[in-house]
C-alpha cells in the first residue's frame, strides 16, 4: 500500500522485507538500489528468463540488464506527475521552497538514474576482468553504490511516488492524460500525497541537501567513468560474445558515461 518495506522481527531481531520476505541486506543491492518502497527482487523467482545463478553472479547479463532496467525512468511521466505534485501545493498555498526544490530534485534524480543505467552496461561490458581491476573495486564499484542509495532517499522525499500511485489508481496511466493537473486532482485521493508535500516543505532544507549530495555523487561516477575510457586497452578487458541475448545492451558502457 505504498509503506515502508523494512521490517523488524520482535523476537528474533531479524530485519526482513515484508513484500517477498528475504533478508533486508540483500536488498541493497537490488536493480535500482535500495528502496525502502519497492521490492524488486519479489518476483525474480517466478521469471522464466533469469537463470538460477543469475543472484548470485551479479556480472550476469541478466543481473546487469536487471539493473539498467531498474534505474530506467520515464522522463514525460515523471515532469507530468511533478506538476500534479505542483498544482496541489498551489491549492494549498505550500511554500514555494518545495516547488523550487521538487524541480531540482528531479531533474537530479534523472540524471542520476540515467548515469546509472548506463553504469550497468559497463559493468557487463568489461567482463570478469575489468570489474576486478583496481579502478573498478576502489572507484567505480563504490561510486556506483552510493549514487544507487541517495537517489533512492532522493524520490522517497520528492513523494512523486504517491502521486503516481494516487493517479494510476484513479486510471490515469500515461503522461497525455495529465497534461490538465488541476483538473486531473479533482480525481485522485490526495490524502498521502498532501501530507508528504506538507511534511517536505517543513524540511526543505534537508532535502535540498539531499539534492545538492545527488548532484556532487552524479558527477563522481561520472568522472570516474570518464576515468576509466581513459584507460588504456589492455586494462580494459571485456567479454565479446558472451551472451548472443546481450545485442542492443551492450553497446558502449564506459562511451555513454563519457558523453553525459
Amino acid at each position: 500500500n505504498g509503506g515502508c518495506n523494512h521490517m523488524i522481527c520482535t523476537s528474533c531481531g531479524e530485519h526482513f522485507c515484508y513484500v517477498c520476505g528475504g533478508k533486508w541486506r540483500d536488498h541493497s543491492s537490488q536493480p535500482g538500489g535500495l528502496n525502502y518502497y519497492q521490492c524488486r527482487l519479489g518476483d525474480r523467482a517466478t521469471r522464466p528468463d533469469a537463470p538460477a545463478f543469475a543472484s548470485h553472479n551479479p556480472g550476469s547479463f541478466v543481473a546487469c540488464h536487471d539493473g539498467f532496467l531498474g534505474n530506467q525512468r520515464d522522463a514525460r511521466w515523471e515532469r507530468a506527475v511533478a506538476e500534479l505534485a505542483l498544482a496541489l501545493a498551489d491549492v494549498f498555498d505550500i511554500d514555494r521552497a518545495f516547488a523550487t526544490f521538487l524541480l531540482e530534485a528531479l531533474e537530479a534524480s534523472l540524471a542520476a538514474r540515467r548515469a546509472l543505467s548506463f553504469s550497468y552496461v559497463l559493468k557487463y561490458e568489461i567482463g570478469e576482468a575489468g570489474r576486478l581491476s583496481r579502478h573498478w573495486t576502489r572507484q567505480l564499484s563504490p561510486s556506483i553504490a552510493e549514487l544507487e542509495v541517495v537517489t533512492s532517499k532522493l524520490e522517497s522525499v520528492m513523494g512523486l511516488g504517491h502521486f503516481a500511485a494516487a493517479a494510476r489508481a484513479a486510471r490515469f496511466e500515461e503522461a497525455e492524460a495529465l497534461r490538465h493537473p488541476a483538473s486531473v486532482l479533482q480525481d485522485l485521493d490526495l490524502r498521502k500525497p498532501l501530507a508528504h508535500i506538507v511534511a517536505v516543505a517543513r524540511s526543505a532544507g534537508f532535502a535540498e541537501q539531499l539534492c545538492m549530495s545527488v548532484r556532487l555523487q552524479t558527477q563522481r561516477l561520472l568522472g570516474e567513468g570518464r576515468a576509466f575510457h581513459a584507460l588504456p586497452e589492455e586494462d580494459k578487458i571485456g567479454q565479446p560474445g558472451l551472451l548472443p541475448a546481450a545485442g542492443r545492451f551492450v553497446s558502449s558502457g564506459a562511451t555513454q558515461l563519457t558523453e553525459m
